[in-house]
């Protein structure tokens, strides 16, 4: 009988744990979204190689990168949602750069709904990497504050290379 009701109180206790429900606190009466925002990288912009302005074959490359995140954390109530969102990005040097060079990468962070395909906000971001002469390949990692006003669960986050439309197709292939 007293394991019943244990198993009946666990049960219960499990059931009350949906993560689909608003959170409420008790101090403050703001519910709080119980999931982030969803974290996509944009097709086709997750990958980009830098050339000089000498051509486009293997010996022009100046750097070649990749675009990725970390989970982030996210906190606020369904009025403004903050979420601190983790980008990495790994560059390696390719035959052209300098002995010592910086490159720069822009990033697109953009929060759209994805039921009207509507983009609600968006940031170009430029990111600088230095090379030293003995530096073959470089991870950035950078924590991006992204705050959404008047949040719901079609909003979602969006991360790419700010990247031109030749690219972007030839990274589709």
């Amino acid at each position: 009988m007293r394991y019943h009701f244990l198993l009946c109180l666990l049960l219960g206790f499990l059931i009350s744990c949906d993560n689909t429900k608003q959170i409420v606190t008790k101090e403050q009466d703001i519910p709080i979204p119980s999931q982030c925002p969803k974290i996509n990288i944009i097709s086709g912009a997750h990958h980009m190689v830098g050339y000089n302005d000498k051509g486009k074959d293997i010996t022009d490359q100046i750097f070649n990168a990749t675009l990725s995140y970390d989970d982030g954390e996210c906190s606020g109530s369904f009025e403004k949602i903050n979420t601190i969102l983790p980008i990495i990005i790994k560059t390696e040097r390719g035959p052209a750069m300098d002995a010592e060079d910086m490159i720069t990468i822009n990033i697109i962070i953009a929060i759209a709904n994805k039921n009207n395909n509507t983009v609600l906000q968006r940031r170009i971001i430029p990111i600088g990497i230095e090379y030293t002469e003995i530096d073959l390949d470089k991870n950035y990692r950078e924590a991006f504050f992204v705050n959404i006003n008047d949040f719901d669960y079609n909003q979602e986050i969006f991360i790419g290379f700010a990247i031109d439309e030749e690219v972007f197709y030839r990274n589709l292939r």
